[in-house]
């Protein structure tokens, strides 16, 4: 749907346009809490496009392959809406599936965060660090982690990789790596370590 281009504003823009909060956004509008914006978004987000594909796919007698393949992606994606409204209520941390390039394919890259049950239960503890988990597999690379742990004084990453070769490059250029992490205001905190495909993933299914 779109390439963020390592812009943060971009990437924010992007999750909002993945249609996990399609329904969310369409009782704001039918409640008359949202104006014309409100309804922009909704007609863009990943979701409504599956939708108005697959509606216009059935009227016209479209091809078959593209679309099951249209059916199998809104398929995908209300399953991924499902499992997370799991989450929310068991204080879970929900998952997000991001489309990612990989050369000539795409991967998918799972950001697990806080449950708005976890965010609200930490609202008045401004010290409490704020921790994410992104998770992917690259066709050069293998499976890749990164546990990032924001607190106040300080950004903690640490990366898990699959493949000893690339532990080794790695840890040859985190002193890079750390200068390009850091924003002058907290310290930074690098670390690299070799795991399995089986750690890589966990948490993030």
């Amino acid at each position: 749907a779109a390439v963020p281009e390592g812009d943060p504003g971009t990437l924010r823009a992007l999750v909002a346009r993945l249609g996990l909060g399609h329904e969310a956004a369409l009782a704001l509008l039918l409640g008359a809490r949202g104006g014309h914006e409100v309804l922009e978004k909704l007609r863009g987000n990943l979701k409504a496009l599956l939708l108005r594909a697959q509606a216009a796919l059935d009227g016209a007698g479209g091809p078959r392959q593209l679309r099951e393949a249209v059916a199998s992606a809104l398929l995908g994606l209300e399953a991924e809406q499902l499992l997370n409204l799991a989450r929310e209520k068991a204080g879970e941390p929900l998952i997000l599936s991001l489309p990612f390039p990989d050369g000539e394919r795409w991967a998918t890259a799972r950001l697990a965060v806080p449950s708005r049950r976890e965010r609200e239960a930490r609202a008045g503890e401004e010290e409490e660090p704020f921790r994410v988990t992104l998770g992917l597999e690259l066709s050069n690379l293998g499976p890749l982690r990164a546990d990032l742990t924001l607190a106040p004084g300080v950004l903690c990453v640490r990366l898990l990789v699959t493949r000893d070769d690339l532990a080794l490059r790695i840890e040859s250029e985190l002193a890079g790596l750390r200068q390009r992490l850091g924003d002058g205001r907290r310290a930074v905190e690098l670390s690299v370590r070799l795991g399995s495909s089986r750690e890589a993933s966990l948490g993030l299914q």
